[in-house]
């Protein structure tokens, strides 16, 4: 059987009304929208800081998204989580985690040290200069915040710290953090 020209094109030609391209339009930004919404409100949560307990690391009026879904147990040392505050569950804080299950850390005059080391990475380089020569307020004296004996960090635990040593409240003054109160991974600081 062979073809000819006449199988290959349609007999009629459809009009496409208005009405029908304006409702897929629509339809479609409607899908969108509650897509974007649904990855919002259950996976991925944007989020501006208002405060600056993460400087000099993450600005006031920073945008950051905040990953609902992640596993507490698989954060590691320097990644940026949610939590909420564990004498105020309507209060949450951006905090940087320094220490997992089973490790160690000690705070000796403003320098941080995990399983006896001085933690010393890039960012909490950053962090020890912010604290010590560009805080907002010079300090010469050591204060209770520059000073921690050591604490063993238990399971389903995480000690975290705000970068802004200074002024934020963080597991110095609360102790190590229960998953329970773990709201979120920052994915894009």
């Amino acid at each position: 059987m062979l073809l000819q020209t006449k199988d290959l094109v349609p007999d009629k030609k459809k009009k496409m009304s208005y009405k029908k391209i304006l409702a897929g339009i629509f339809l479609g930004l409607v899908l969108g929208q509650v897509l974007v919404f649904s990855v919002h409100k259950i996976w991925i949560f944007p989020y501006t800081i208002s405060n600056d307990f993460m400087e000099p690391n993450v600005k006031k009026g920073n945008s950051i998204y905040i990953n609902r879904l992640a596993n507490p147990a698989d954060l590691k040392r320097g990644d940026l989580v949610l939590a909420k505050h564990p004498e105020n569950s309507d209060l949450f804080m951006i905090r940087r985690v320094i220490a997992v299950e089973g490790e160690t850390v000690e705070i000796r005059n403003r320098i941080v040290f995990i399983n006896g080391t001085a933690y010393s990475d890039k960012t909490e380089k950053s962090i020890q200069n912010y604290w010590n020569v560009k805080s907002p307020v010079n300090y010469t004296e050591f204060s209770d915040n520059d000073s921690m004996k050591p604490l063993t960090v238990k399971k389903d635990e995480l000690f975290i710290l705000g970068d802004n040593r200074r002024i934020a409240l963080d597991s110095r003054h609360f102790g190590p953090l229960s998953f329970e109160f773990f709201a979120g991974k920052i994915t894009d600081p």
